[in-house]
């Protein structure tokens, strides 16, 4: 017997728009959640540790595996089950790191639902750098923040996404960012008949949508998020921001390194874009690559041995 509320996962690259998609779903009677809980992906992670420790002798023998699976999901449950009441069908958690854990997650709440909410990479990153902007006003360097880093990230997040998706099928819904601006109806009727929850009204006017101060509303620090980014309706007209914000050299670089996750969403690059992955791969994974040259391994071996 499915115990209520069922979970929904939102994750995905950071500026993808989990923010929008968990504010729409929020906004029906039947779904409850907060802000981002931050704590899912370190959680989870820890869980998967011990599963694939557990023949260790770090745990009494008494102590199963599915012990500690059901002591981790008491912690977690207890986290996020005070956001629901007795009409609650979900209890939605957006985080964008959920795509590092999504498997663990689906396989912990098998009745559970995971969001995937992906967007064109090169927007990803401006809207970064517009973040970097932001923190500079406000007296923050955001390191974390810069071409590649962010790049590689955005790369990371739609490979886990694509697999998890392939994993799970029928559990895992890809939302795409573009497609929600431009056809916000025909996007969000599709996800609430998968939820089995009517549509509502107010769904295609996100900017109406009054949730409830302190539990639902995102961490607003006007570095990340602003007041006015959350209030924001469907706005097409930012779409392609990024091609009239970012220079050429960070356009011609960018959709370099993200060329082989752009190709898998379906955008068509140029051949140019292919020769700069290729150029990239190779100076960022150089290691790796002359190291299993096997010409080398003769001199690897006098290395390790004398040297």
């Amino acid at each position: 017997m499915t115990i209520k509320p069922k979970y929904i996962f939102i994750g995905g690259a950071g500026r993808s728009g989990t923010t929008l998609v968990q504010k729409i779903l929020l906004g029906h009677p039947q779904v409850g959640g907060g802000p981002e809980l931050y704590f899912t992906k370190p959680i989870f992670e820890l869980l998967d540790r011990m599963l694939k420790n557990h023949s260790s002798n770090c745990f009494h023998p008494s102590i199963k595996k599915m012990d500690l699976e059901r002591m981790i999901r008491q912690l977690y449950d207890g986290l996020l089950k005070a956001h629901g009441d007795e009409n609650t069908e979900y209890i939605s958690e957006k985080t964008p790191s959920n795509i590092h854990v999504a498997e663990i997650l689906l396989n912990s709440y098998p009745d559970s639902l995971f969001i995937n909410v992906y967007r064109d990479g090169r927007a990803v990153l401006n809207s970064h750098f517009n973040v970097k902007k932001r923190g500079r006003t406000n007296g923050k360097n955001l390191t974390e923040i810069g071409l590649v880093k962010t790049s590689v990230y955005w790369n990371r997040c739609i490979k886990e996404g694509l697999t998890v998706a392939n994993k799970f099928p029928g559990r895992v819904i890809n939302i795409s960012y573009e497609q929600l601006i431009q056809n916000p109806e025909e996007v969000l009727t599709n996800l609430f008949l998968k939820l089995k929850l009517s549509s509502y009204s107010e769904m295609l006017n996100p900017e109406n949508i009054q949730l409830k101060e302190g539990e639902s509303k995102p961490h607003i620090n006007n570095i990340w998020y602003t007041e006015e980014m959350y209030s924001n309706s469907f706005d097409t007209s930012k779409l392609l921001s990024w091609k009239k914000e970012m220079n050429i050299l960070r356009q011609y670089i960018a959709t370099s390194i993200m060329y082989k996750q752009l190709i898998d969403l379906g955008f068509e690059l140029k051949s140019a874009h292919q020769f700069g992955n290729s150029i990239f791969t190779f100076f960022y994974n150089w290691k790796s690559i002359v190291k299993s040259w096997r010409i080398l391994y003769p001199l690897l071996y006098i290395k390790r041995r004398f040297l």
